[in-house]
């Protein structure tokens, strides 16, 4: 059977203040501390989407964007089928997951 994908469209936000993910005028905007030099801000955004959505930093890579704000993560659909518990409030990327 072919392992399913999701992807995730946000816009980054490299060297700010705080880490977070927020859901603002109905676009994924993540806020890393880490700068955008040689590829650090990606990773971390990885990490970041990772840890929200329960599952491994391995299952989520970056698609597109590697050098732009607006770029495409790529998820794991069989880790997301079999993520670990998680808090109700970090369920709010459910709804931007997009099957591919």
């Amino acid at each position: 059977m072919k392992e399913s994908f999701y992807s995730l469209h946000i816009r980054v936000h490299a060297g700010s203040s705080k880490r977070r993910i927020e859901v603002r005028d109905g676009a994924v905007h993540l806020y890393t501390t880490v700068r955008p030099i040689q590829g650090g801000a990606n990773r971390d955004a990885a990490r970041l989407i990772g840890e929200h959505l329960g599952i491994p930093k391995s299952a989520v890579s970056l698609f597109r964007g590697g050098t732009s704000k607006n770029k495409v993560f790529r998820i794991s659909g069989s880790d997301l089928a079999g993520r670990r518990s998680v808090k109700k409030k970090n369920d709010l990327l459910i709804p931007f997951l997009k099957e591919v």
